[in-house]
Formats: C-alpha cells, sequence, structure tokens
C-alpha cells in the first residue's frame, strides 16, 4: 500500500487529478437577439419615417412645379404634411402683410386666429422678427416671455409650439407653426423637418 508523503508529493504509481470548476455561461446569445430584434426595429422606423417624409417632400414639389399649380392646393397639403409627419396637432401657414400675420392655411382640430400682430409677445412674431425658428415647451408657462402667446394659449388649449419664418432670400413672407396640446416638445428631426416644409412653402408663393 502506497502512502502520501508528508510533504504532499504523491507515491509512485499515484497519478495527480485536477478537477477544472464548472462556470455558467451568461446568456450571451439571448441578450445579443434581443438586442439585434431593437436595432432592427430601430432601423425599420426610421426607414420608413424617411420614406414617408420624401413621399410628402416630393408630392409637394410635383404640384409646384406644374405649370398651372394652385397656391392653396400647395399651402395646404404643406400643413397637413408637416402637422401628421411632425406628429402635432394642427398646423398653419400665415402670410406677412405689413405688421400683421394673416392665416392662410390650416390643418388640425385647434382653433387658430386668422390675424395677429408681429410682436416678440408672439412666438411667431418672433420668429418672424429673429428670422429664425422659435421653438417653446409649453408657452401657457411662459407668460413673461411670451405673454400675447400665453394668452392665446390658455384660451385655444395649445401648449408646446415651433414657428419657422418663410425666408424669401433676406425677406420674411411668412410663418409655419406647428402645436400641440401638450407639453411634448419637437425634436431635432422634427425641427429639420418643419424648416424644410417652410423652404418649400417660399418656393410655392
Amino acid at each position: 500500500m502506497q502512502r502520501r508523503s508528508g510533504s504532499g508529493e504523491l507515491g509512485k504509481g499515484q497519478r495527480r487529478t485536477t478537477t477544472t470548476p464548472k462556470t455558467r455561461k451568461a446568456p450571451i446569445a439571448s441578450v445579443s437577439a434581443d438586442f439585434s430584434r431593437e436595432q432592427f426595429d430601430l432601423l425599420k422606423r426610421e426607414r420608413d419615417e424617411a420614406l414617408e417624409q420624401q413621399t410628402a417632400t416630393s408630392e409637394v414639389l410635383k404640384l409646384i412645379s406644374r405649370s398651372t399649380f394652385d397656391l392653396q392646393t400647395v399651402l395646404n397639403t404643406l400643413v397637413e404634411s408637416a402637422a401628421r409627419l411632425c406628429e402635432a396637432y394642427d398646423s398653419i401657414i400665415a402670410l406677412r402683410q405689413g405688421e400683421f400675420l394673416h392665416g392662410k392655411a390650416h390643418y388640425g382640430p385647434i382653433p387658430f386666429l386668422t390675424e395677429w400682430p408681429i410682436q416678440r409677445g408672439w412666438v411667431s412674431g418672433r420668429a418672424v422678427i429673429e428670422r429664425k425658428p422659435v421653438h417653446v415647451n409649453d408657452v401657457q408657462a411662459s407668460v413673461d416671455e411670451f405673454p400675447d402667446a400665453s394668452k392665446a394659449a390658455l384660451r385655444l388649449g395649445y401648449r408646446t409650439i415651433l414657428a419657422v419664418p418663410l425666408l424669401r432670400q433676406d425677406e420674411v413672407i411668412g410663418v409655419l407653426v406647428v402645436r400641440r396640446t401638450e407639453v411634448k416638445p419637437f425634436t431635432d428631426k422634427q425641427i429639420e423637418l418643419v424648416t424644410t416644409f417652410a423652404d418649400q412653402a417660399v418656393i410655392a408663393i
């Protein structure tokens, strides 16, 4: 009978055996699959949105390119596309006449004014004066900065508003406005899209 020596060495004929501890592998495949599905859904959604936007802008350009196009039809198409693609409750195109803005096209359930002054107390007036988009997350709460717009928003029932000026060279000829009844700011992509529709309105006008 062979014995293990006191130093821990094995005797003759004995073989050292080692046991490898079992490790549990993380469910990499499952996580990866979930991640891939999320990425796929996101890419598909972005693709569908881009296609819808491209189709909408192409339709407007086709209307404009016709030799006998109707301006009102183009403006109506623009406000509908802007409201629908930007997930807004309504959209307005107003044209400048002197020191006032006059509503020329409207789409959506929110009531709108047919005429209002070009003043800094109005979001659209500020956009015309500063010649750049003005985006207000909650105009009802912006009493100090936009007193006139805040009163109108409380009366008509809208909260978030974006106004983009219609720029023809250095002249502001109007404004494109989109609104929401809840506090939900527009994304950078949506602001860019509204700007594109504003440019198309200028081409038509």
